[in-house]
């Protein structure tokens, strides 16, 4: 497929999304307090164990406590959440299928993948759960100590000649790297991996020069010295590791690459069910072993209701299509 076309794709899909997520409002009416009175299916749109397994497990019990039904954990990692996305778009609209995914399954994958077969519009965000940053690190002997000085590096080389470890197209750690090549005047290689684990421990071995990854990963290696940390990628400076300045402020004002988990109703679930969901999420979340389960992840609590929740995805849906576009990203 020719780049012309792929741009058109993904551009016509932010228009198509961001007229989608108005109809959501028509599923706010009043209702009644929600009593379910059967087990209630917990989609995750992750494998199991790392941190989005972890938050699905801290907030169950809490879900099950308070609707007095259980709550059965099913994790579908595949095609990075969209199997998952499709189980509950295609469920009934009657609060006993929910799913966990993270930004990306909406804000993204649309826009690359042909095969994904549900639409925006056929899920209701209930909230947001909890976001994280990510760390662009290096490996020592790409001599870099900040972004300005990597861009340098870049630029005195042919092109692509530093390369940087990814999860795969469309992943974050493949949109973050383009971004910033983008908005440097930059070109690097893409090298896959098989999760972030693997991406990481690439640049630790010297396999590829650098990548964003995760804090809770990328900390470590940084102060064992077997990475250099340059910057992380959101707006501002982590409480996990506060000595380390964003991109954002090294030069590339308004990056922001962050990543976060929400809570997704089948679309036209009654309003009663949602507020019922929404408030027992907010307390959920301010609990100290849910709060303290989340931080040790590297993550941070995060609870936005529908609303803000449906114009994170119209904002984050046309910061994604210029990169893709700007990257020549083909779609799949």
């Amino acid at each position: 497929m020719n780049t012309a076309t792929t741009v058109f794709r993904s551009i016509a899909c932010v228009a198509v999304i961001a007229g989608a997520l108005e109809t959501t409002a028509a599923a706010f009416a009043a209702g009644a307090e929600w009593r379910p009175d059967r087990p209630i299916r917990f989609v995750v749109g992750g494998s199991p164990g790392g941190a989005f397994g972890a938050v699905a497990l801290l907030l169950a019990p809490k879900y099950q406590e308070a609707l007095g039904q259980p709550w059965v954990v099913d994790h579908r990692g595949g095609a990075g959440g969209s199997v998952a996305g499709q189980i509950v778009a295609s469920a009934n609209p009657d609060g006993y299928t929910l799913l966990m995914s993270n930004g990306i399954m909406l804000t993204v994958r649309p826009q690359l993948y042909k095969a994904v077969s549900y639409k925006v519009s056929d899920l209701l965000p209930v909230s947001t759960l909890t976001r994280g940053q990510y760390m662009l690190v290096v490996h020592p002997s790409v001599g870099a100590s900040t972004v300005k000085e990597l861009v340098a590096i870049a630029k005195s080389k042919p092109a692509g000649s530093l390369s940087y470890a990814s999860t795969g197209v469309g992943a974050p750690t493949h949109l973050g790297a383009e971004m910033l090549g983008a908005r440097a005047g930059i070109r690097m290689t893409q090298i896959p991996y098989k999760g972030g684990s693997a991406a990481a421990l690439g640049v630790v071995r010297g396999d590829a020069h650098l990548t964003f990854v995760a804090l809770i990963s990328a900390i470590p290696q940084a102060k064992a010295g077997r990475v250099k940390a340059l910057g992380v990628s959101g707006l501002e400076r982590s409480a996990l590791a506060p000595e380390v300045p964003t991109v954002a402020e090294q030069g590339f004002p308004g990056f922001d690459m962050t990543t976060w988990y929400g809570l997704f109703l089948p679309a036209k679930t009654p309003a009663h069910i949602v507020r019922a969901m929404q408030d027992i999420t907010e307390k959920a979340l301010k609990t100290p072993d849910v709060a303290d389960g989340i931080a040790r992840f590297g993550l941070e609590v995060f609870f936005r209701k529908t609303q803000e929740v449906e114009q994170l995805i119209r904002n984050e849906s046309k910061t994604w299509a210029k990169v893709i576009k700007d990257a020549k990203i083909e779609v799949q």
